[in-house]
C-alpha cells in the first residue's frame, strides 16, 4: 500500500519552497503532501502577461513554470503541494485537479459553505467568487505546484492584479462565510487523503 507523508512547513518563501520541489523531484524521492503558508508574494504563471498587474507596489513578483496566470500568496491561505508521482495513484493531470476542486467543495459543506467548481476556470467558488486558485505543473511523471485556498488572509494584494487572468474576478475568503474557518485545514486534509486513496485503491 502506498504511503503520503504529510509536512506541514508553516510560512516559507515562495522561492525557497519552489527551489525544494524541483530538488524533490530531480531526485526522485517519494511521494509527499506539503501544507504551507507563503510569505507575501506573486507568483506569475506561465500564460501571465503584462496586463494582468495593475499596478505595482512592495510584493515581490517570480516567475514560474506552473500553469494559469498570474495569483497572489500570503499569510492565512493554505497553499497545498501535492508531490505526487500520477502513475503511482492511478491518477492524470485533470484528475488531480479535480480531486483538488471536489476535496475543496466537500471540506466548505462541512462547514456549512456551498461552493463550486468550473470546468471554463479552474478552482472553487462561492458565490461566483474565488476561494481556492489551481495550478499545476506535470515533470519525470510527478505533479508539483498545487492550490491555494483563502482561510483568513488580507485580500488586499489581489487589487494590484488581474487574478487569474479575469478582469471580472472577485476574490473571497472561508472567514467571510464561515466562524469555523480555522478547521477548515484538518477538515480538508482527512477528505483529500479519504478520496485520493479511494481512487488509488477502489
Amino acid at each position: 500500500m502506498l504511503n503520503l507523508p504529510i509536512k506541514h512547513l508553516g510560512v516559507l518563501p515562495y522561492s525557497d519552497t519552489l527551489e525544494n520541489m524541483l530538488h524533490h523531484i530531480q531526485e526522485g524521492k517519494a511521494c509527499e503532501l506539503w501544507l504551507l503558508e507563503h510569505l507575501p508574494v506573486y507568483t506569475k504563471g506561465k500564460r501571465s502577461l503584462p496586463e494582468h498587474f495593475r499596478h505595482t507596489n512592495n510584493i515581490p513578483v517570480i516567475p514560474t513554470d506552473r500553469g494559469g496566470q498570474v495569483t497572489y500568496h500570503g499569510p492565512g491561505q493554505l497553499v497545498i503541494y501535492p508531490l505526487l508521482k500520477l502513475t503511482s495513484w492511478g491518477l492524470s493531470p485533470i484528475q488531480l485537479v479535480d480531486l483538488l476542486e471536489i476535496s475543496t467543495v466537500q471540506a466548505l459543506a462541512k462547514l456549512g459553505i456551498t461552493s463550486n467548481g468550473n470546468p471554463e476556470a479552474r478552482g472553487v467558488y462561492i458565490a461566483q467568487q474565488k476561494v481556492g486558485s489551481i495550478g499545476l505543473k506535470i515533470k519525470s511523471g510527478y505533479a508539483y505546484h498545487g492550490m491555494a485556498i483563502n482561510i483568513n488572509m488580507d485580500l488586499t494584494p489581489f487589487d494590484a492584479i488581474v487574478p487569474c487572468g479575469d478582469a471580472q474576478m472577485q476574490m473571497t475568503t472561508i472567514k467571510q462565510h464561515s466562524p469555523e474557518h480555522q478547521r477548515f485545514k484538518t477538515i480538508w486534509l482527512d477528505i483529500f487523503l479519504a478520496n485520493l486513496f479511494a481512487k488509488r485503491y477502489n
